[in-house]
This record gives C-alpha cells, sequence and structure tokens, in this order.
C-alpha cells in the first residue's frame, strides 16, 4: 500500500531545514521570503495524490494518504510564518535601546568616483563635511536589552566604486524583529561622487551632497528627505514619504503607495506612481515635467511667468485650476511664454489642481 505525500513532506522539511541553516551561515532571511508560500504545499500534495494515480491507474492496491505526515508537514510551515522576522520598521519608536558601534573610516582613492551604501536592516542620513575621509557613526537600536548586538560594517573599492554593507541584528526563528542599523555617515565636501543608497525598509536624509552626477535612493515602508542637490537625483521606493526641495538637476522618481512633495526642480522632472498623491511646486520651470498617477491626486503649482506649456488630463477625476487656461471637466490647456517647456499631467484615477506659485515677477497668466 502506497502513501500519498510522503515525498512531498520529505521535500519540504528538506528545503526547511536547508534554508535555515543558509539564513544562519550567511545572515540572508530567505526563509522568510520563502515561508509565506506555504500554501504551495497544499497544491504540491494535491499534485503527488494526482501522479500516483496516473502511475498507477492499470496496477492493483489502494493508494492512502500519509495523514499524519502531511498534518505534520503543514503545522510546521504554518507555524513557522508566526515565528520568521518581520520587515524592519525603522520608523517605529520602539526601538529604544541604543548600542554604539563606533566610528569607522574609509579612504579614498583619486579613482573613486562614486559610493554605493546598502544598509537593508536600517536607516541613512549622509552629510558633507570637512573631511578627507568617509566616516561612518553607526549604532544599533534594539527594542529589548537582551537582543543580540553584534553587528558590523564591510567596505571594498573595486573598479572606483566604493561600497559599504552593514550586516547583523537578530537572528533565528523566535524574534519577530530585529534591530535597526542606523548610519551617520560624513563625506568628503570637496570630492565629488556618484552616489546610491540602497535600503530595505527605513529612512534615509541626504542634504547638500557633493554629488558628481547622480544620486539614488532605493528603499520601502520609511521616508525619503533629499535637499540641496546640485545634480541628477533618482529616488525608487515602495510605500514610502518622499520630500525633495532645491534639486538643481534632473528629477526622477518611480513611486508605489506612500507620497511625494517635491519642489524648486532645477532641471527635468519624471514622476511616476501608482498609487501616490503627487505636489509639484516650483518659481521657474527649466526643463519637461512628466506627472503620472494611476491612482493618487496631482497638484502642481507653477509661475506665473516663464516658457512652458501645459498639458493635463484626468479620464476619472476633475481637473481644476486656480489660473487662466482652458478647462473641462477632464482636461486643461495653457501656454506661458514661449511654450518651451511641456508640463505633461496625468491622473488615470484621480484629480489634478493646477494653481500659481508665489512669484516675484510681474505680469503673467496662463495664455488660453
Amino acid at each position: 500500500m502506497k502513501k500519498v505525500g510522503r515525498y512531498t513532506s520529505a521535500l519540504a522539511l528538506l528545503l526547511t531545514g536547508a534554508l535555515i541553516l543558509l539564513d544562519r551561515m550567511m545572515e540572508t532571511e530567505y526563509l522568510h521570503l520563502a515561508i509565506g508560500w506555504w500554501p504551495v504545499v497544499l497544491v504540491a500534495f494535491g499534485a503527488e495524490l494526482l501522479a500516483f494515480n496516473f502511475l498507477r491507474r492499470e496496477k492493483r492496491g489502494r493508494l492512502k494518504l500519509d495523514f499524519g505526515g502531511m498534518l505534520l508537514t503543514v503545522s510546521i510551515l504554518w507555524g513557522l510564518s508566526f515565528f520568521t522576522p518581520d520587515s524592519p520598521s525603522v520608523s517605529s519608536s520602539a526601538a529604544s535601546y541604543r548600542v554604539a558601534g563606533g566610528i569607522s573610516t574609509v579612504a579614498l582613492s583619486e579613482q573613486t568616483d562614486s559610493l554605493v551604501i546598502d544598509n537593508p536592516a536600517g536607516s541613512v542620513v549622509v552629510k558633507p563635511g570637512p573631511v578627507d575621509k568617509i566616516q561612518i557613526d553607526a549604532s544599533l537600536w534594539a527594542e529589548t536589552p537582551t537582543a543580540s548586538h553584534d553587528f558590523k560594517i564591510i567596505s571594498k573599492e573595486k573598479d572606483g566604486t566604493i561600497t559599504v554593507t552593514t550586516r547583523g541584528g537578530l537572528s533565528g526563528l523566535s524574534n519577530k524583529s530585529k534591530p535597526l542599523i542606523r548610519l551617520l555617515v560624513t563625506v568628503p565636501e570637496q570630492h565629488k561622487l556618484d552616489m546610491q543608497l540602497k535600503l530595505k525598509s527605513g529612512d534615509v536624509e541626504a542634504s547638500r551632497l557633493p554629488i558628481r552626477k547622480q544620486l539614488m535612493v532605493e528603499t520601502s515602508n520609511g521616508k525619503v528627505t533629499v535637499s540641496d542637490i546640485g545634480a541628477n537625483v533618482l529616488v525608487r521606493t515602495t510605500d514610502a514619504q518622499v520630500q525633495a526641495d532645491h534639486i538643481q538637476g534632473d528629477t526622477g522618481m518611480h513611486v508605489s503607495g506612500g507620497s511625494i512633495r517635491l519642489s524648486e526642480a532645477g532641471g527635468k522632472v519624471n514622476i511616476v506612481a501608482s498609487d501616490s498623491p503627487i505636489t509639484v511646486s516650483g518659481s521657474t520651470v527649466r526643463g519637461d515635467w512628466n506627472v503620472d498617477s494611476k491612482q493618487g491626486d496631482i497638484t502642481v503649482e507653477v509661475p506665473a511667468q516663464g516658457d512652458f506649456r501645459i498639458d493635463g488630463s484626468s479620464p476619472k477625476g476633475r481637473v481644476t485650476a486656480g489660473m487662466p487656461m482652458n478647462v473641462t471637466a477632464n482636461a486643461a490647456t495653457g501656454t506661458v511664454g514661449s511654450g518651451a517647456h511641456l508640463i505633461r499631467l496625468h491622473a488615470a484615477n484621480g484629480n489634478i489642481s493646477i494653481n500659481e506659485a508665489q512669484s516675484t515677477g510681474q505680469g503673467g497668466g496662463v495664455g488660453k
């Protein structure tokens, strides 16, 4: 008599054990990522039953389900789903126990032109300073004083790029959250670098940085604050609050959830959001603006004088304007000056509001 379900149970337990060992040795979270799919095991049980029925359709003998093994496997996987660590939330005020990691330095060579900071379980603040090396002030914040305080900072340089990576925090199945590794990074104010800040779920603050060509920020479930950047800025987030001010270069944002506020952009603007309210304002328009939202509302404030044209549309929402222009229920168009730059606004399922920004210029008005 064949007991169906044994092969699936054995394979599921084997993979679970392998992921636990891998997470322990490599400080990864593969079990956390995989365990959310535990119901797939039920599908595998069904597939195994169908396979046995097909292979033994001309043979005698009864098939019997291995209820004991199946129940044990499902119970283990279902239970693990409650004890694997959640994604850390850097903004949580519950992490109140601080462990200082000290200040480490990273030297720059003449070929160094790029800096990557990868902090998957924490936040990053980057600022310029009168230093000749990159200074990293690291600290770990935990919810309990008995949490593991073992963490480290790894840095390496290759082909002109310095990569700073954090490792550590809680590990194991009994912990619901990890400590947060917070980095305060000071970069030489006279050495321009391209920078990439990579976080899983944390806050980012970056201002007045000596960026060579581009600053890139990637995070989720946190807050991004970028200001006074004299180069291009690219932000990619999931469910984060994004605030950007005084960006002299081009600004690109790809956001899902959260909110977006951009003011005083000095170049082109390209914002694509799936479910985020967007506010863009500026006393000048010096490049094309493209603002596209699938679900959220769009609010823009533009100057009374300049050289731009507006093309706004909202198929399922309303379009309103606080300045003279051609406005219908679902669209608005108008031109200021020569109309050299295009401001394209599209809200698929939201409203659009167009208003006049504060300006010291005389006259103006959007031409119909």
